[in-house]
C-alpha cells in the first residue's frame, strides 16, 4: 500500500456549484483541511527531508497574510502600492548587500521579486539575450528569430553539467535552443574541471561562436557543491581576450544557498572555505536567490542585477500604469520612477506579499539571528554526514559544503540498482513521514555520463532544512539502516 493511501479521503469536485451556498463554509473548510493533510512531505512533523521547502516562519507568514488582507499589493505599480514597492526595494538593497555590494554599487543595482528560481533564471536569460543582440546592433525584441539569424553569430551559454534544468528551459523559451548550452565537466572532487571548461570554451571560440552568458552554479540542487566563481571567470576572461571575444556577463545560480553562504562565510562554526562567489567577483552581473527556501512563504524568488540599466533591455513602457508618477508629488527618485514605469519582468503582476515577508524576516532576525539558524542547520548536516560515514551499509558520496548530504548503498555489499528500492521504500512507507531525494546522474562528471543515468550513477540525498533536528535525522538514519537490513535478507 502506498503512503498516500493512508491519508484522509476528499470529496472531489470538478464543477462549479450551480448556486451560492450550495456547499457550506464548514464543508469547504473541511475539504481544505483534508487537502492540506494529503501531502507526502509533512514539514510540520519535523521528520521530512530532501524537498526544497520547509516550515514557514510564523512571523513572516503573518506579514505575508497581513499584506494580502489589507492592501493586496501589485508591485508592478509603484505608485498605487507605494509602501509595498518601498518594502520590495529595501529588501532588494539588503539582499544586494548580503551579496557583496557596498555603497555606490548598491545604488546602481536593482532586482525583482519573482515566483522562484526558475522564473528568475528565465528573467536573467531574457535580459542578457536581449543585451547580447543589442550589442550586435540587432533589436531582437522587434525582429525576433529573423533578427537572431541576421546577427550571423551563435550565442552560447557556458555552464557546468550540474546546472539546474531551468537554465535549459530558458534557452527553449527564448529561442536559443538547448544546444546553445556548452556544458563542461567536473573533476574527481566534483568541483569545476577548469581544464575541461577551457577546452570547451576554446572549441566554441574556434567555431566562431560567442558567449552570451557564463553560467555558474553555487550550491546545486543535489550536491550543494560550491564552484570557485573567481577561478572560473579568470579562465573565461583570459580566453575571451585571447580570441578577441567580448567577456560575457556571469550569472550565479545560488537560488537555494544564497542566504546560507552569505551568513556562514563569517561563522566560526562552519570550519571550511567558502570561495568567492557573489558580486565581490567583478564579472558577476546577476545573482539568483530563493527567499522561499529560507522560511519565507512561496513563491518568493529574486534576481539581483549589478547594473540596473540591464533591466532596460526587457522593459515595456505602458500608458496605463503609474502614469501620474511624474506629477511632482511622488516620493520616488527619478531612477526609481523609470524602473517603476517599465514592465521589465516576465510576469506583469507581482504580488507584494513575498517582498514584505522577506523584509520582515530580515528585520526580525538580523544578521546574527539568521546566522544562528544556518549554524543549526550546519550542525544537523554534519551530524547526519557522520552517521552516514560511520555506517557499513552506506557510503558518503560527496563531502558536504552546504546543507546537502549525498549518499548511497555501499557498492561492495549491495547491487547499485537497490538504491532505487531504498528510495521508493523510504518515500512510500506507511511507517514514517520521511522524504529523501534521488538523482539518476549524481555520480556523473561529464555530459556523456550524465546522459547515461544508469544505476551506476544513482545517488540518494538529504536536504537539511530549518525544521530538521538532530533527533529527526538520527531517526532517518535508523530507518535507512532498517531498509538496508531488509535488502540483505
Amino acid at each position: 500500500m502506498a503512503r498516500h493511501d493512508r491519508y484522509p479521503k476528499r470529496t472531489r469536485k470538478f464543477e462549479i456549484p450551480s448556486q451560492e451556498q450550495e456547499f457550506s463554509e464548514d464543508f469547504i473548510r473541511e475539504q481544505i483541511r483534508i487537502a492540506a493533510e494529503r501531502t507526502p512531505s509533512r514539514y510540520h512533523t519535523g521528520e521530512p527531508c530532501g524537498k526544497p521547502g520547509t516550515v514557514n516562519d510564523a512571523f513572516a507568514s503573518e506579514v505575508y497574510k497581513y499584506m494580502m488582507d489589507h492592501c493586496n499589493p501589485n508591485n508592478v505599480d509603484g505608485h498605487m502600492f507605494l509602501g509595498s514597492y518601498e518594502l520590495e526595494r529595501e529588501s532588494m538593497v539588503m539582499t544586494a548587500q548580503l551579496l557583496g555590494l557596498q555603497g555606490e554599487e548598491v545604488r546602481k543595482s536593482t532586482g525583482f521579486f519573482l515566483s522562484g528560481g526558475t522564473e528568475s533564471t528565465n528573467q536573467a536569460i531574457w535580459t542578457f539575450r536581449n543585451k547580447f543582440y543589442s550589442q550586435k546592433g540587432i533589436d531582437v525584441r522587434k525582429e525576433g528569430f529573423l533578427g537572431m539569424a541576421r546577427a550571423g553569430v551563435t550565442p552560447k551559454i557556458l555552464a557546468p553539467i550540474d546546472s539546474h534544468f531551468s537554465m535549459e528551459k530558458g534557452t527553449d523559451i527564448f529561442g536559443l535552443g538547448t544546444d546553445s548550452v556548452a556544458f563542461y565537466g567536473l573533476d574527481q572532487d566534483y568541483s569545476t574541471d577548469l581544464d575541461d571548461l577551457a577546452k570547451r570554451l576554446e572549441q566554441e571560440y574556434r567555431q566562431g561562436n560567442e558567449l552570451m552568458i557564463n553560467w555558474v552554479v553555487v550550491g546545486d540542487t543535489v550536491k550543494g557543491k560550491l564552484h570557485d566563481v573567481k577561478a572560473i571567470t579568470e579562465v573565461v576572461s583570459e580566453l575571451s581576450e585571447k580570441y578577441d571575444k567580448p567577456v560575457p556577463p556571469t550569472v550565479i545560480d545560488a537560488a537555494g544557498q544564497y542566504l546560507f553562504l552569505s551568513l556562514m562565510k563569517d561563522s566560526d562554526k562552519y570550519g571550511g572555505d567558502i570561495p568567492s562567489w557573489n558580486f565581490e567577483v567583478p564579472e558577476v552581473s546577476a545573482v539568483i536567490c530563493d527567499a522561499h527556501k529560507n522560511q519565507i512563504p512561496y513563491g518568493t524568488g529574486m534576481v539581483i542585477f549589478r547594473d540596473a540599466r540591464d533591466t532596460l533591455f526587457t522593459n515595456f513602457a505602458t500608458d496605463y500604469l503609474s502614469t501620474d508618477m511624474l506629477d511632482g508629488v511622488s516620493s520616488l527618485s527619478e531612477d526609481e520612477i523609470v524602473l517603476a514605469q517599465v514592465l521589465a519582468t516576465i510576469p506583469t503582476s507581482r504580488g507584494g506579499y513575498g517582498p514584505a515577508a522577506t523584509w520582515a524576516y530580515y528585520m526580525k532576525y538580523g544578521m546574527e539571528g539568521m546566522r544562528e539558524k544556518k549554524e543549526h542547520i550546519w550542525e544537523v548536516t554534519k551530524g547526519f554526514r557522520d552517521s552516514v560515514e560511520a555506517s557499513t551499509d552506506y557510503e558518503l558520496v560527496y563531502e558536504p559544503q552546504t546543507a546537502n548530504v549525498v549518499f548511497r548503498l555501499n557498492p561492495e555489499i549491495f547491487d547499485p540498482e537497490l538504491n532505487q528500492v531504498v528510495y521508493r521504500n523510504i518515500n512510500n512507507s506507511e511507517e514514517h513521514g520521511f522524504y529523501i531525494g534521488h538523482d539518476c546522474g549524481g555520480l556523473a562528471r561529464s555530459l556523456e555520463e550524465r546522459k547515461m543515468q544508469g544505476s551506476q550513477n544513482y545517488v540518494l540525498y538529504a536536504n537539511i532544512m530549518d525544521h530538521n533536528s538532530t533527533d529527526s535525522m538520527n531517526t532517518l538514519m535508523q530507518v535507512l539502516n532498517v531498509e538496508a537490513e531488509r535488502l540483505k535478507r
